[in-house]
């Protein structure tokens, strides 16, 4: 049976957890300071991120026009880190305080659930970045079929897909399937795979989404940088002129707003995406090193990075593209009573 080591030298019995955290492999340090300093920015990106997600939450619900296409799986992604900056990462934040506490409690049982919720949260968030980024490609590279792909029901299946995938590799660590729990000194968890499978689940949702995140984030950049449009026909402004809009002979293609308002939002998901990966990939190459075991505050400050990627996302959504800003504009004057004029097209058609 496997067994847990409370801080005071009892044993607590728990099916579903494995020894906890093994003292001769870890340097000796002061937990004091990390934890001060984890607590102090991890809560304040908290605060941050839960008003900030609230706040474009509403700006995509309450625009039409916003939640077309994508703006699904965006209004989701606002969802899934509200939760994250509101109750999952404080719950680990009051649990890394206590286990610093002399006599803190070193409940098992409590992180083994805590691991799965949260575990599950943030891999949802990288899924949801990484349909954004599947969104993408398909507007790039295929879009003849961008409009059918862009569809309300395509998206509910794919983010279906993506809750069921997590949930096959969260749920079962729950009943002692698969893989084990372990807790550190710091009163982090984490789990302890027992199983080829779980090591399959495990590298296909760390990886897989991070893989679609920075193949958008390459193909974005390189489309930028060497401004190539395949899709779009170069036409001389008289040869534009020449044919009536409406008419049934006009096959020149002409420039659009829409178009434009396509390039900001490429541009704003490739800044979110690079913003992604610059706080996720540590969370999961650092520990393939081995150096999160022998430094055990590392794991801290990853977690301080995914809370900034948390806090920060909605910002980069609302700087970077003005339908965001004008529909926050219009939910501001709305609260004050005042009007302000709509834009005429969305950006996610």
């Amino acid at each position: 049976m496997n067994v847990s080591t409370s801080k005071n030298g009892t044993f607590a019995f728990d099916p579903y957890c494995v020894v906890q955290y093994n003292a001769s492999a870890v340097r000796g340090f002061s937990p004091d300071p990390v934890v001060y300093s984890f607590q102090s920015i991890s809560g304040a990106f908290c605060c941050f991120g839960v008003f900030a997600n609230l706040l474009l939450l509403a700006v995509v619900l309450r625009s039409a026009q916003l939640r077309k296409g994508a703006g699904v799986v965006i209004a989701h992604l606002f969802i899934v880190q509200t939760v994250n900056c509101a109750l999952i990462l404080p719950t680990a934040i009051a649990r890394v305080a206590a286990a610093s506490v002399a006599d803190g409690p070193m409940n098992c049982g409590f992180c083994r659930l805590q691991v799965v919720v949260q575990v599950a949260f943030n891999t949802i968030v990288n899924w949801s970045e990484a349909l954004l980024a599947v969104n993408r490609l398909v507007a790039i590279f295929f879009p003849l079929h961008f409009n059918t792909f862009n569809r309300h029901s395509v998206q509910y299946a794919m983010l279906g897909l993506c809750w069921f995938s997590t949930a096959i590799l969260t749920v079962p660590p729950a009943f002692g399937l698969l893989a084990g729990t372990k807790m550190t000194v710091l009163g982090t968890c984490a789990f302890v795979n027992r199983s080829a499978a779980f090591s399959g689940l495990l590298s296909f949702n760390a990886y897989c989404p991070l893989a679609l995140v920075a193949l958008a984030a390459v193909v974005i950049i390189g489309r930028i940088t060497f401004r190539v449009d395949r899709f779009s026909t170069r036409a001389s402004p008289h040869a534009i002129a020449a044919v009536p809009v409406n008419s049934p002979n006009n096959t020149v293609a002409v420039p659009s707003s829409m178009s434009e308002r396509q390039k900001r939002t490429t541009k704003m998901l490739c800044m979110s995406f690079a913003f992604s990966l610059v706080c996720q990939l540590p969370l999961y190459l650092i520990p393939l090193t081995g150096l999160s075991v022998g430094f055990p505050e590392l794991v801290l400050c990853f977690w301080i990075l995914t809370t900034v990627q948390f806090a920060v996302t909605p910002v980069i959504f609302l700087i970077m593209n003005k339908d965001y800003t004008h529909s926050a504009e219009m939910l501001y004057a709305r609260v004050r009573g005042q009007s302000v004029a709509p834009l005429l097209e969305s950006t996610l058609n």
